[in-house]
């Protein structure tokens, strides 16, 4: 008894709005099936039907919008990768409701605002000398995966570290002293280094798990007391030493992607179960995680921030060893490690958007990533 949806028709989803707390049923399921067995353009209100705004509907059933109008905020269900299907483009409309209430509010979820990084970046006085903006120690690089090293060393040169040196197998030292003659480049097999001088470290990418790697994380947690950044192959080894993921010191980053998070710290069945497990365990250890994805969450002490810069042309081997880069410089320049995450997340993903104007989602490279950082920086800088 539902009406014939022609293909010309539009389809205004109004049905139910953001108070869903159960999956839909009965005649209310069966009607959004109906619209959604129509090859015809849907606009939602508020949110498709059918989709809850805080929580997780494992096989619900939602109306496939071709366009979601939502009202005055950014809704937890749309960070959820799992509901992009039903979510089509997502417009946000002003509806004159009080800007200030927000403020007022004491939420788990936030999202990582333009306006608030701006004012973290840190002004550079004419008098600097490399001395201030740090010293990074990176190691990173094995046979074959020496470009995962030059990425992240080339963006933490470009992030506005003060030194850099690279920590690589001795045969690799001609790769990165001939790709990067700005860093200073040092042979493994030499060991572990004085790491009083650094003021950051930074660990994984391109590195290949293997013993010697093992040596030098336990080295490090001996030894190293400072905010750290940990991404990649460094991984390997808390998944098999659990317990010393307690001996991580206190502001480090960790830059997992899902599949890397769920090794790490047990599988979850959806990204809810996920990004809640990532605010918990942030809350039960003193690092930060920065679990990457199209919204990457930043969660520390138990709260969440999704970046709200990047686009699927990033979506390529190499991008997270550039934001690994950057992060590694920030934390060498003195920012507070959760500004250096939020920060470091947004920078990474606006170079990506800037990107994306002189290439295609399927051209772009993370290399067109460091090249655009500047643009980034510019733009973040930049008062309307």
């Amino acid at each position: 008894f539902f009406p014939y949806i022609d293909e010309t028709d539009l389809v205004i989803d109004a049905l139910l709005g953001s108070g869903l707390n159960r999956p839909l049923h009965d005649l209310s399921a069966a009607l959004v099936t109906h619209i959604n067995a129509a090859n015809t353009q849907v606009i939602s209100i508020d949110l498709p039907s059918g989709m809850p705004a805080d929580l997780f509907f494992k096989e619900a059933v939602v109306v496939k919008a071709t366009h979601t109008l939502t009202f005055q905020a950014f809704k937890f269900c749309f960070v959820l990768p799992e509901y992009a299907i039903f979510t089509g483009q997502l417009h946000i409309l002003d509806i004159g409701l009080n800007k200030a209430f927000p403020d007022r509010m004491d939420t788990i979820y936030e999202m990582a605002e333009r306006e608030e990084l701006r004012g973290y970046l840190k002004t550079r006085a004419p008098f600097s000398h490399k001395g201030i903006f740090g010293h990074a120690l990176l190691m990173a690089g094995h046979e074959g995966q020496m470009g995962a090293a030059i990425l992240a060393s080339k963006a933490c040169l470009r992030a506005g570290v003060g030194k850099l040196t690279v920590l690589v197998p001795n045969e690799q030292l001609p790769v990165i002293q001939t790709a990067i003659p700005e860093a200073m480049a040092m042979p493994r097999e030499r060991g572990m280094p004085q790491l009083n001088g650094f003021a950051v470290v930074a660990m994984g990418p391109g590195m290949s798990f293997t013993e010697e790697t093992a040596v030098y994380i336990e080295a490090l947690l001996n030894l190293y007391e400072k905010p750290m950044v940990l991404d990649a192959d460094a991984f390997a080894y808390f998944q098999i030493q659990k317990d010393a993921l307690s001996r991580i010191p206190a502001g480090s980053l960790l830059t997992p992607h899902p599949k890397e998070f769920d090794l790490l710290f047990g599988a979850s069945e959806n990204s809810f179960e996920r990004y809640r497990k990532a605010l918990a365990l942030s809350g039960e250890y003193p690092f930060i995680i920065i679990l990457k994805g199209h919204y990457t969450l930043i969660a520390s002490n138990g709260k969440g921030w999704f970046n709200t810069t990047g686009n699927a042309g990033m979506a390529k081997g190499g991008s997270g060893d550039v934001l690994t880069g950057i992060l590694t410089a920030l934390l060498a320049q003195g920012y507070e490690p959760l500004k250096a995450a939020k920060l470091g997340v947004y920078l990474h993903g606006l170079a990506g958007d800037f990107a994306l104007e002189h290439q295609t989602m399927e051209t772009m490279l993370p290399t067109d990533l460091v090249e655009t950082l500047a643009k980034a920086f510019r733009a973040l800088r930049a008062v309307d």
